[in-house]
Order: C-alpha cells, then structure tokens, then sequence
C-alpha cells in the first residue's frame, strides 16, 4: 500500500556475525562452471572434440535454470555466451580454454560451425536433489563406444561452500591482472601503478 512499514532501531552492539565470501574467478565465465573447467585438462587429455559421439552434464537444478536455459544454446552476445554452459563446455574442449577472446562474434556457435557441432552434441541434466555451486557430473562418450566420467568436489552432490580449486594466491590474481591489462592493451606503467596500490 506504499507504506514503509513499522520503525525498527538497530541495537549499538549487535552479536550477529555476518560472513561475506567471495570466489575470484580463475576462468572468465560463470562462477558455476568454474569447478567443471578445471578438469578440462582432464577431459583433453582423455579424448578431442571430433572423438566425441555424445556428452551428458549433470548439475543442480539452480544453476541449470541460469546456464542451461533455451537462449544459452544458441548464444548472440558475450553476456549470453559466458553464463551458457554448452558453449564454455564445447569451447573449452576444443581451445583449451574460454579466455576474454573466446566470446567474440566470430567465436560463437552461429559462427562457428565446430563448436555448434560439439554444442548439438550435448544434453544438460537438471538434478533436482543435488545442490552447491559448481556441482556437476560430466560424461562422455566417444565415438569409438568408450565412456568416461568426471565429478566436481569428487562426487559430493551437496559441497555446500566448498572451496575454488584451490583457492586463488595474490600471484595468480596479479597473474590473472596482468594478462587482462595485456589483453585490453592497457599501457605496463598504469598497470604496475595500479597494482602498486592494490598490494
């Protein structure tokens, strides 16, 4: 009824305990997907994308309605394209990674023949039991008939907080910075200025 409602006042000293935690991103895309991404290597190492007959992900309903949903299979744009497990997933088992370039027009499956092959191939599986971010489960099976799987947080369906794999040091942050400023051609002397007031 546009009223802000009864007048409350906080106590001086409170005992509540607020926690604030934050994940730094290795990965330029959703915070989801990072746990999956690392096992890329995993993956590459196992099998290439032109190998691969069928590929089924299974993830928390949560994060399938967010990265899985109709407008991730066919991305248009970088916004679309980073928060679109198919295609991070496909570009990640092609390139070996999903860095800033790989959300370019030219990159994206309406573009990209390759990679809109490999997204076809992909089926994303809602499990309404399993909760966590990052929580997944990835099998592929090759063409040749082989099958092999890959757990997130080794299989815990529920990891709650679980931590990054592992957590980021301030070497990989100041690594992961520099490698941004290189990329957008931001000039060694800002970059080094502004790290010298962040550490």
């Amino acid at each position: 009824n546009g009223r802000l409602g009864k007048e409350f006042v906080l106590p001086e000293r409170s005992q509540m305990v607020i926690e604030w935690r934050t994940i730094n991103k290795r990965i330029p895309s959703d915070g989801s997907m990072q746990e999956a991404l690392a096992i890329m290597p995993q993956v590459r190492a196992w099998t290439k994308h032109d190998e691969i007959a069928s590929i089924e992900y299974y993830m928390p309903f949560e994060t399938w309605q967010e990265n899985g949903d109709a407008p991730k299979w066919d991305p248009r744009n970088r916004d679309t394209a980073d928060h679109s497990l198919p295609y991070v997933l496909a570009r990640n088992i092609i390139s070996g990674e999903s860095y800033l370039d790989a959300f370019s027009l030219d990159k994206l499956p309406f573009r990209d023949p390759v990679v809109k092959e490999l997204i076809d191939k992909i089926t994303v599986v809602p499990v309404m039991e399993w909760g966590g971010h990052g929580t997944a489960r990835i099998v592929i099976r090759k063409k040749s008939g082989e099958e092999k799987s890959w757990d997130t947080f080794d299989g815990i369906r529920d990891p709650g907080h679980a931590g990054q794999w592992p957590p980021m040091s301030d070497d990989d942050l100041t690594n992961k910075f520099k490698r941004v400023c290189a990329y957008r051609h931001v000039d060694d002397a800002q970059r080094d200025k502004a790290l010298a007031l962040w550490w």
